[in-house]
């Protein structure tokens, strides 16, 4: 029977749920049931338990921060070795590792607003605790959040139990749908990017003719039947602590979706892929509830989002639609929601790579799903016993640790070089399609073999032998501008070389 463990903290739960915190527990114990009936066999831990951490081998920490919570993990998933780990709670009960990101560069004009990457990555990962993204190019582990609503610090004993009831209630009565009810699909593009979502579309459900495009199409516009359909994508605009999503013609940028428009819309079994920026952001209920949260409130079976800033092109593929789409892709060819994540990592990592630049990184680290990893929500046209869980587990583990191994560390080397591009690479003028001339270099960077981890883990130490070749060098060239709705517009240019030699480029627009 295959495992499911859910990772939880019974502290952070009674002080948020107060007296509901035992109809809370029933609600767990549901989900057990359900899962049994399922063929799972699904463990509840409360992390904090003393029992539980003297079962794990592992010290109760005087504070259940990022560090501790990932050594935790570690500890439970190298004894019990499931097929589906999963925490519970937002951000205020179970954290998210806080992984730096490099595209941040305080007080420069036009640099990445976020200082950190709110991310799941790490716990999907056999890496030690780190902040940095180099340590998480090796995900193997099948992980899914099931969330919850966060709270405010002034709001405490008011945990929403009716959400969580909801949220659990579509677990536990979720069941695979033939693939044919997913050929209808519910998707808005912004304008500007029109070409890039038809791409993405016609890659995912083989066809792009039910796109919708905001301007014109904006929120508020929507029917029922064109919600009702499962499969969901947004190439929108979103922005920090705004629970709407917008999207974009010249200077425009009207609303194009908001949780008001999904309310008794939605139907159970509705999977979502969002490339915006913070398109996954779990929001308190002071602030509004964000889209990802309203989604799961309308028995949706899984949200797969950004929690910061995220890039791709105008046109062509790149960063965010690879992930949304390999996802997408994934769970309509039956995969679980973790399975899926986990193989879009997978798949990301190595078409990017082995080189990556900090905007690879960040997508790799930005990016989680909210809601059960072991959610099937399209029946898989594989046979079971043809392949079975065990087996796929395995074909992901050694796919990971070979990524791990092979793809080198991403360094900074310099900073704030102002320096219009077309002085280093006079050739750029007739290629890039948005303008260059008031671009400036950010910072450059270097590739840097150096997986320690990997290494000392695994005893290929001949992987040292690639610190010899010539190194890729990226040089960041990016402008723009936060608007007052939050809405970022950032242009970025990456000019990749090798040994003074210009080897290609990419242009990046903030989603």
């Amino acid at each position: 029977m295959a495992k499911k463990i859910v990772l939880t903290l019974e502290g952070k739960l009674k002080k948020k749920y107060g007296a509901n915190i035992t109809q809370l527990k029933t609600i767990f114990d549901s989900l057990v049931t359900a899962d049994a009936g399922k063929g799972l066999s699904t463990l509840i831990l409360y992390v904090d338990d003393v029992a539980t951490a003297g079962k794990y081998s592992y010290p109760i920490p005087a504070t259940f921060d990022e560090a501790a919570c990932k050594n935790i993990v570690d500890q439970i998933y190298w004894k019990e070795s499931p097929e589906y780990l999963a925490v519970f709670g937002a951000q205020d009960i179970f954290p998210f590792q806080q992984l730096v990101n490099q595209l941040h560069q305080s007080g420069v004009a036009g640099s990445d607003p976020d200082a950190h990457i709110p991310s799941d990555l790490p716990y999907a990962c056999d890496s030690p605790y780190s902040t940095d993204c180099n340590a998480f190019t090796n995900p193997t582990r099948v992980f899914g959040r099931i969330p919850d609503m966060p709270l405010s610090d002034q709001e405490e004993g008011t945990g929403d139990i009716e959400y969580v009831k909801t949220v659990i209630e579509t677990i536990n009565t979720s069941v695979p749908a033939d693939p044919g009810i997913f050929k209808n699909y519910f998707a808005i593009s912004a304008d500007v990017w029109t070409g890039s979502t038809q791409i993405s579309l016609r890659n995912t459900f083989s066809n792009a003719f039910q796109m919708k495009t905001s301007p014109p199409d904006v929120a508020g516009g929507y029917s029922t039947a064109e919600i009702g359909a499962l499969p969901h994508f947004f190439n929108l605009h979103g922005a920090l602590s705004r629970p709407s999503f917008y999207g974009q013609k010249g200077g425009s940028y009207p609303e194009a979706l908001r949780p008001a428009d999904l309310s008794g819309k939605v139907n159970s079994g509705t999977f979502v892929s969002a490339e915006c920026c913070y398109g996954a952001q779990l929001l308190p209920l002071g602030v509004g509830i964000s889209i990802a949260s309203t989604y799961l409130l309308n028995k949706a079976a899984v949200f797969m989002g950004s929690s910061t800033v995220a890039y791709g092109p105008a046109s062509g593929q790149g960063l965010a639609d690879l992930m949304c789409q390999y996802f997408s892709i994934n769970i309509l060819n039956g995969s679980s929601s973790g399975s899926a994540l986990l193989s879009a990592r997978q798949k990301f990592l190595s078409v990017s790579g082995p080189s990556l630049d900090f905007h690879e990184l960040k997508t790799l680290a930005q990016f989680h799903i909210l809601g059960d990893p072991s959610i099937h929500p399209v029946q898989s046209p594989e046979p079971k016993q043809m392949n079975t869980i065990e087996d796929r587990r395995f074909t992901l583990q050694a796919k990971g640790i070979n990524l791990g191994l092979t793809i080198p560390n991403t360094e900074k080397i310099s900073d704030s070089r102002s320096q219009n591009p077309l002085l280093e690479f006079p050739s750029l003028q007739n290629l890039v399609k948005f303008g260059i001339a008031d671009l400036k270099t950010v910072f450059e960077v270097d590739e840097v073999f150096t997986n320690d981890f990997a290494i000392a883990a695994h005893n290929f130490v001949d992987v040292g032998n690639l610190a010899g070749r010539q190194k890729v060098r990226y040089h960041v060239f990016q402008k723009g501008s936060i608007f007052d709705n939050g809405i970022c517009d950032l242009k970025v240019l990456v000019v990749k070389e090798r040994d003074n030699q210009f080897m290609g480029y990419r242009e990046y627009l903030s989603r």
